[in-house]
């Protein structure tokens, strides 16, 4: 997910500036990210959920972070977006980028709204998975059930359903463990 996704950041080098809701519609994000059957895509999301969940059942509630550090915030399901701030700012990766020698933190606000929600989350998980004393992931209240449920038609779990019609359920249970 990290590789397609850092691909994903260096093509729009080469794209003209579009709003993230027109950019790889219909799925075509979630493919490349994910895979392009539906069971692929939900068998990656469950495996970054839990592999994410073993990580934060052993990480402090408070978490001390050194310098230097890049903090992002209000992603709000905006993929290009956070690709762009990559771009800009230095990749997560350690091919190339930075995130041996800086910290990540993505506070929270993640979801709701945008058009690639499950795409952002796959992304930060698979980024806290890969790079685990590197990447600080912070819930907001929109990654809070009541909040994304309370959203109706942009809210998370709406989207959860569009994006994986059979699969959905699952698959958002073990976001939110």
């Amino acid at each position: 997910v990290t590789t397609a996704a850092m691909a994903m950041s260096r093509e729009l080098l080469f794209e003209s500036d579009q709003p993230d809701r027109t950019w790889m519609p219909n799925g075509k994000a979630r493919s490349r990210l994910l895979g392009e059957t539906e069971q692929q895509q939900a068998d990656t999301v469950l495996a970054l959920a839990e592999a994410c969940a073993q990580h934060f059942k052993v990480e402090p509630s408070l978490v001390r972070l050194s310098s230097p550090s890049k903090i992002f915030g209000d992603i709000h399901g905006q993929l290009r977006d956070m690709l762009q701030f990559f771009l800009q700012f230095g990749m997560p990766t350690s091919h190339g980028g930075d995130i041996l020698t800086t910290k990540y933190v993505f506070n929270g606000d993640w979801v709701d709204r945008g058009e690639h929600q499950l795409e952002v989350v796959c992304v930060l998980f698979a980024l806290k998975v890969a790079f685990p004393s590197h990447v600080c992931l912070l819930r907001g209240n929109h990654e809070m059930r009541h909040m994304s449920e309370g959203m109706g038609a942009k809210g998370f779990k709406a989207h959860m359903q569009r994006a994986l019609p059979s699969l959905w359920e699952p698959c958002y249970e073990a976001i939110h463990t």
